[in-house]
């Protein structure tokens, strides 16, 4: 059947000489690009730091065209942050928090994570385990981030981890 090169909506890049393999999803960024009106301006950062985001009250809801946008640029940030950008997991998962009754600055929160992805859109997931010939140790690691109760609804507090062994993550 030949080399994989695309799947589920993946373009899968194999680099055989450097032993490493890149995932990105260029089709679905260029889709944020074409349907949703974004201004163009290209953030360091998925979401601006220090901003919490909290439930919006009845009166500042989106009107129902909004809604439907907010519905369905969540529901593809959702599915490429889980096939191909994982840097943006900790903010599409706060933004897919208030998918019922989402405000004007959930609105905005989303075009930045979308903003962020179209000016990083050469980013991907890059699978590139170290390889030692002479070396047969085994090294693994973690990373974590969390932040003690930010969130003022619930008090909780919001954590993220990645393994890896021999630098793939697991």
């Amino acid at each position: 059947m030949g080399p994989l090169s695309e799947y589920i909506g993946c373009k899968i890049d194999v680099d055989d000489i450097k032993s490493r393999i890149k995932i990105a999803q260029p089709v679905l960024v260029q889709i944020f690009v074409d349907e949703y009106e974004l201004d163009g301006h290209k953030p360091t950062t998925p979401a601006e730091p220090g901003k919490i985001l909290v439930k919006c009250e009845a009166r500042h809801e989106l009107s129902a065209k909004l809604k439907k946008i907010y519905r369905s640029g969540i529901g593809k940030l959702l599915y490429l942050m889980r096939w191909s950008r994982p840097d943006v997991l900790n903010s599409v998962r706060e933004l897919s928090k208030f998918m019922i009754n989402p405000g004007p600055a959930h609105l905005i929160a989303m075009y930045q994570v979308m903003n962020y992805i179209v000016a990083s859109r050469d980013k991907g997931l890059v699978l590139a385990p170290k390889q030692n010939e002479h070396d047969n140790q085994l090294e693994v690691m973690d990373m974590s981030d969390s932040n003690y109760a930010t969130d003022p609804d619930n008090r909780k507090s919001v954590s993220g981890f990645a393994y890896f062994n021999n630098s793939a993550a697991v």
